[in-house]
């Protein structure tokens, strides 16, 4: 009885599903699906020890019975399929003629960053859309805010929300945020890597002792590496500053094509300044 009234939220299974990048809404649809299918597993062994009608032979029948059907009761995904589509429909419609950068000036508005103009909830519903269609649960576009039909145990739902827009641009929303990622942690690591060559450049001094005169070279040779090195990098960097500008314009309305070669571009010159800068 114990394994039916746990919560989702305080199952391993929860922490599972997230590691393989299922939402939870239909990562809970799974689990109380499994959970429904052991209930009936139990159900006909008590059936093939009892025999038919074991409900009505036995006094205690009834009640166990009666909190099967309870517990079935709870295992219903129905409510949670339901309140999903609710909030599915709170959601704002995909606006295709925003554009697909945008700047997050923080909470103090002095720390700039930039961001892809595409919610991670839009991401989630089309997750959550797809896996629940894998589970049989039929999506329609619809003017309803949730309307459900029940037939031979198949779930029909109806979202307001128009998710085509969301399907088409995901996949490039999904290398665009990669390649900002890429770029911006780049950029951090290079101003650490000179903040923390400068320090230690300070904090070592001119040395003439004979132990460090092997490291002294070395250090030498790697100095005089270092402006090609950074004019290396800072080719790179530039070639992605220049692509990002050429974004400034751009919205989730461009052609398929043309937007997606902008992206696949500017992925090329972020990973090439992140091999530079590992070189």
């Amino acid at each position: 009885q114990e394994r039916y009234r746990k919560r989702y939220v305080s199952v391993p299974a929860s922490v599972l599903t997230e590691l393989r990048d299922i939402p939870s809404v239909s990562g809970e649809v799974i689990w109380l699906k499994q959970l429904k299918r052991q209930l009936d597993t139990h159900e006909k062994r008590v059936e093939a020890v009892l025999g038919e009608k074991w409900q009505e032979r036995y006094n205690t029948g009834q009640q166990l019975a009666q909190l099967i059907a309870r517990f079935a009761t709870k295992l219903d995904p129905k409510p949670i399929i339901e309140q999903w589509v609710t909030e599915a429909n709170s959601l704002p419609q995909f606006d295709t003629e925003s554009f697909i950068f945008s700047v997050d000036k923080g909470i103090s508005g002095t720390h700039m960053s930039l961001k892809v103009n595409f919610d991670d909830k839009y991401v989630t519903l089309f997750k959550e859309m797809r896996r629940l269609t894998a589970l049989g649960i039929r999506i329609h576009k619809g003017t309803l805010i949730a309307q459900r039909a029940i037939q031979n145990n198949r779930i029909d739902v109806q979202l307001t929300f128009d998710s085509i827009d969301v399907k088409r641009r995901y996949p490039v929303s999904v290398k665009l945020k990669e390649a900002v990622s890429i770029f911006t942690r780049t950029c951090q690591q290079i101003e650490r890597s000179i903040t923390t060559d400068t320090n230690t450049t300070t904090a070592n001094g001119p040395t003439t002792t004979a132990s460090n005169t092997t490291t002294n070279t070395d250090s030498s040779v790697i100095l005089s590496m270092m402006p090609e090195l950074f004019k290396l990098v800072d080719e790179h960097k530039k070639l992605c500053q220049r692509q990002i500008v050429k974004g400034a314009d751009r919205r989730w309305s461009t052609p398929d094509r043309l937007l997606n070669e902008y992206v696949d571009t500017l992925a090329k010159y972020a990973i090439d300044l992140q091999d530079g800068t590992q070189k």
